[in-house]
């Protein structure tokens, strides 16, 4: 097969290969160097803003150009619902602990009972619109070739980048999402299918890429299960032009997460991976852990984004700081379960483009 030549020339790209802008949590999936190898490679390197803040995303963006004269992106989230007016870590902990306070007992039972000292997150800032928009701004300040969006409005995003030569791509689940896109003028959409890690929707790629494709009029990338060139070949056939992967880049030397998490992504099945609400509120496909299964039986309900974010970030920072890391989140997709070592991302994204050329 063939890469589409009109895309790749449109973009200023070598190959359609995009890897995801995985952001931060308790480590940093999507490095400066991750970028600019896979960027350098002839791909698309995209740094994951969402838990940096403005200052580390302008030192990691003159990181990437101090290393690639390629393109790359940066990419950022903007829900287009949270259940919180509040903006800091201690507005949304004091609401939780007025109107929840059983599920604030239940975070410190569990610190109990693994033996883990019980600890706020220092981070004043979490899921914001506000927040959001500060780092949309700053990209296009800093005028990043690619700013990717996902989880919600994307009018903010478009109406932003009018006037510059930065190019749009959002993520989305459905068909009216994507229609929602179109019509908002955004360049690139990313149809990410069920398979996904991190946050995700409720439909599998065979469904969802051929009608996103058929639905809007312009370029769309497949995400979700991709990891070698058979799988971008599939999304190629369904009609895109190209694949948008994330999990496949946590097996490259140059991500940040902890050796303990990628030691579960490499030992770990595709059953391993699951959807839950638990860490974060949202549909999040991570790695399956005991506490998935002690939220579930406590029957306490699951509180909507950035509550129930809040609430997880101090007992994952609690679990962090114990070194228990095998009670954190860790996101990845359920392609995870077919990927068994680590290179480095050149060698990622060269194995893809051969893999992708000889069928």
């Amino acid at each position: 097969m063939q890469f589409n030549q009109d895309f790749c020339k449109q973009f200023d790209i070598k190959y359609p290969i995009f890897q995801a802008g995985m952001g931060k949590t308790m480590g940093t999936p999507t490095t400066p160097e991750l970028v600019y190898e896979v960027s350098n490679a002839g791909g698309v390197g995209f740094l994951g803003a969402t838990g940096l803040t403005l200052q580390e995303i302008e030192k990691s963006v003159k990181k990437i150009r101090e290393n690639t004269e390629k393109p790359f992106g940066v990419g950022t989230l903007l829900p287009r619902d949270v259940a919180a007016d509040a903006e800091t870590r201690d507005e949304i902990r004091d609401t939780i602990k007025r109107e929840y306070p059983e599920h604030i007992d239940f975070i410190k039972n569990l610190c109990f009972e693994y033996e883990i000292e019980f600890k706020k997150l220092p981070a004043v800032e979490t899921v914001s619109r506000r927040a959001a928009e500060e780092q949309i701004d700053l990209i296009v300040e800093l005028e990043v070739p690619f700013i990717s969006m996902g989880l919600g409005d994307i009018s903010y995003l478009v109406s932003r980048v009018k006037n510059t030569e930065t190019k749009t791509l959002g993520l989305v689940g459905n068909v009216k999402t994507a229609q929602i896109h179109n019509d908002a003028g955004v360049d690139i959409i990313v149809a990410q299918g069920y398979e996904a890690g991190g946050h995700t929707g409720t439909i599998a790629n065979f469904a969802l890429l051929p009608q996103v494709v058929d639905s809007v009029n312009v370029p769309v990338l497949g995400a979700g299960g991709i990891a070698d060139g058979r799988g971008i070949a599939a999304a190629v056939s369904l009609g895109c032009v190209g694949a948008w992967i994330g999990t496949a880049f946590l097996f490259s030397s140059e991500t940040d997460i902890y050796p303990e998490h990628q030691k579960q992504l490499l030992e770990g099945s595709t059953e391993d991976f699951v959807i839950s609400r638990t860490y974060t509120g949202k549909p999040s496909r991570i790695y399956r852990t005991e506490i998935l299964e002690k939220w579930k039986n406590s029957e306490l309900v699951t509180l909507p984004m950035p509550l129930q974010f809040v609430l997880f970030d101090d007992f994952v920072w609690s679990a962090e700081s114990s070194k228990k890391y095998e009670l954190m989140n860790n996101p990845a997709g359920q392609i995870s379960g077919m990927v068994k070592e680590v290179k480095p991302a050149s060698v990622i994204v060269e194995e893809m483009v051969r893999g992708f050329e000889a069928i």
